[in-house]
């Protein structure tokens, strides 16, 4: 019974006991082999984010260096003119010392002498016109470095700059109270000038028509005739339509042409109804009806609506 027992071990427990080592065996390759795939993969995934990665971080550096590069510039730039201002009041000054120093050395004794005499008073000449260019040089630094300083609030230079506010909103506002007051159209014109560069995307229609205005003012009617044609057809839908139409219909009455200045307001009493400037229309039909075509500004609306 024991000889049939070892047989039978022998003969299908260790073929049996082979074929399932070798199954582990195999199936212990196949998970490494798994593994190392999921390894590669997942190292060929984690380098190519990391490429990307880097090369956004590239790009983005490269960006930020661009801006710190310009901004440098224009740091640079204006450092470099502040120096250059200095530097050449430094040179006024060390030409007037060396004069000084010259006319110090001349020997007092001989100062009666009429050659000494004579260049002594050349000396003090050229003295005195470089203590006259110093003056001019140092008013005029001051002002160029004025014109660079920020302000709050619209500020007009002594050069006749017009300096805006950083805040749109506050510049926009008090232009259109100096458009308004009429003192000096050029001024105004220059400032709406000046704000479309700094602010060239905002209220671009609302600037066509206050340069318009600045015209008007001027009594330079075909130039505000041809600022009020712009609102309708390069802004479609303003708001500053009605009002460039009625600005329109008056600078025609001024310029003599009374007949195509009742057609406009025509126009404008069936374009609208309900009008904000009624009784400007209503001063404007009187004095065609009048004749009155004497050249005399009207009276104007002062409101937001205008």
């Amino acid at each position: 019974m024991n000889l049939k027992k070892k047989w039978f071990l022998k003969v299908f427990f260790v073929p049996a006991l082979l074929v399932i080592m070798s199954s582990c065996i195999a199936l212990r390759s196949d998970v490494e082999i798994a593994t190392e795939t999921l390894r590669a993969e997942h190292n060929a995934r984690f380098r190519a984010l990391a490429e990307k990665a880097k090369s956004e971080i590239e790009m983005i550096n490269q960006r930020l260096d661009e801006i710190e590069k310009t901004l440098q510039i224009d740091k640079k730039a204006q450092e470099n003119r502040i120096k250059l201002s200095f530097s050449t009041l430094d040179e006024l000054k060390g030409t007037i010392r060396e004069i000084n120093n010259r006319i110090d050395n001349v020997d007092i004794t001989a100062q009666k002498g009429g050659a000494v005499q004579g260049q002594i008073k050349k000396l003090e000449a050229e003295i005195a016109q470089l203590k006259e260019e110093n003056m001019r040089f140092r008013e005029n630094m001051l002002l160029q470095l004025d014109e660079l300083r920020p302000v709050e609030n619209l500020t007009i230079t002594p050069n006749g700059v017009v300096k805006l506010p950083d805040d749109q909103a506050r510049s926009y506002k008090q232009l259109v109270e100096i458009t308004r007051e009429g003192s000096d159209p050029v001024i105004a014109r220059r400032g709406w000038q000046i704000y479309s560069q700094k602010f060239p995307e905002s209220r671009r229609c609302d600037v066509t028509y206050w340069i318009g205005e600045t015209y008007y003012l001027e009594k330079s009617y075909s130039r505000a005739i041809d600022y009020f044609g712009r609102i309708e057809s390069d802004f479609p839908g303003c708001q500053k339509q009605e009002a460039s139409y009625l600005r329109t219909a008056f600078s025609l009455f001024y310029l003599g042409q009374v007949e195509v200045a009742s057609k406009v307001l025509d126009a404008m009493t069936a374009l609208y109804p309900k009008p904000n400037f009624g009784a400007q229309m209503k001063q404007l039909r009187k004095m065609i009806r009048e004749g009155s075509s004497d050249k005399k500004k009207p009276e104007t609306k002062d409101g937001k609506k205008q």
